[in-house]
Formats: C-alpha cells, structure tokens, sequence
C-alpha cells in the first residue's frame, strides 16, 4: 500500500536556468514517508550554473568596446594594452562608470622578457605606461566619483582579463592566457557569463586575485 507522504517545504528559493536563457524560481522540497525521507533536500545543483563559451577568433575589437561602453565596472590585467587604447580612444563614453581598473607590468619586467612574449608592437612600455596615465586621468576627470586605478606590475601576470560588472547582475569575464609569439586578436580564450543574475564560484578566483591587485599596487595617478 501506499504511504502517506508529507512535504517539508525549504525556505530557500533558488534561481535556476531553464532553457535559452530562462530562469525560474525553484524552492527544494523535502519529501518524508512514513518509514522514513524519501528525498535529499539539497539545492538544484543548476542553481551554480554558468554560462562558458570560448571566445571566438579572430577576436572581435568593436564588439567589445560596445560591451565595454555599457559597463560600469571595468578591469584590464594585460602585457600592454597598446591595442585598448585604441579602442578607448575610437570614442567610449560611459554614462555611469563605477570603476576602471588597468594592470600592466613594469618596463623593467618587460624588458627582462625580450623575445619570450606573445607578438607586440614596437612601443616602448613606459611610454605605454604613460599614455595609459594620461589617458585614465581624463578619464577621472569626467568622472569624478568613479574608482581609476592604473596598477603597474612587478611581476608578469600569468593571463590576460577583461572583466565587466563583477558586481551587478550581468557581469562578464574573459580570461585570456599567453601564448608566446601570437598576436592577442589570435590568442584563443574563454567568457565566463552570469546565468542567473549572481556570481558564479568559477568566477570568483579570478575576481579575487584582480581585487587583490587593485589594493597591492600603487595608483599612478596619484602619483
């Protein structure tokens, strides 16, 4: 014969992806017969779900400047960022910037890597480093409440970033590692994307380390 079965209704709603982008809200219930649970509250495993695309080559520079121009949160780590600047440059304007953060390695690194990195142009990078100051310090100028922060290293970082609204619901990432004598339009990488309006954990590492840059580097335009 059948048990009589009760629900223990969890308290917890979870949002969860569906199909095509949908999302619903979902609340574990807990199952219990009369010998005993017949189910495992737990939350919907999907509730972690995220979305990961490898990023398509060649990469495209105008698609990301107009997603980049709708951000407010904005981080850089990259080798030298000669080619975002001229993507900043092409007339980027930003309505309600929050942060921009840039990272870049020192000269003195950069000179000790000679022929070991990925393709770059001829530009000296303490002169990259300067129009990347000139440049972030316009840029605070129009806004004046935003988080500007240009960050040099002294060390080589192990992968290049662009990150976009770690905070809000729509954040992006994309995490691009250095292949030696490619030019970074040719180097393959990965997005990490927000699926159900929330940070995912496979984020969270590489946000970590960057925010961990933002408060153990100086701020050259307070310099």
């Amino acid at each position: 014969e059948p048990q009589s079965v009760k629900a223990l209704v969890g308290s917890d709603l979870h949002t969860v992806m569906i199909k095509h982008g949908r999302h619903a809200a979902v609340r574990v219930v807990d199952l219990k017969g009369e010998d005993g649970p017949l189910t495992v509250a737990a939350p919907p495993r999907s509730k972690d779900q995220t979305i990961l695309e490898f990023t398509p080559l060649p990469k495209n520079g105008a698609q990301f400047r107009e997603t980049m121009g709708a951000a407010q949160q904005i981080a850089l780590l990259q080798l030298t960022g000669a080619d975002m600047l001229q993507r900043l440059d092409a007339g980027a304007v930003w309505e309600r910037l929050e942060a921009f953060w840039v990272f870049m390695p020192s000269a003195q690194v950069i000179a000790q890597m000679a022929g070991r990195l990925p393709a770059r142009g001829d530009e000296p990078q303490d002169a990259l480093i300067d129009q990347w100051r000139d440049r972030l310090a316009r840029l605070q100028a129009a806004h004046p409440r935003a988080d500007v922060h240009l960050g040099v290293l002294d060390v080589l970082p192990f992968f290049g970033a662009s990150m976009l609204d770690w905070d809000g619901p729509s954040g992006r990432l994309h995490i691009s590692p250095y292949i030696w004598n490619v030019a970074p339009v040719d180097t393959p990488g990965f997005d990490i994307a927000w699926s159900h309006g929330r940070q995912p954990l496979v984020a969270e590492p590489y946000i970590g380390a960057v925010k961990n840059l933002k408060d153990s580097t100086v701020n050259l335009l307070g310099a």
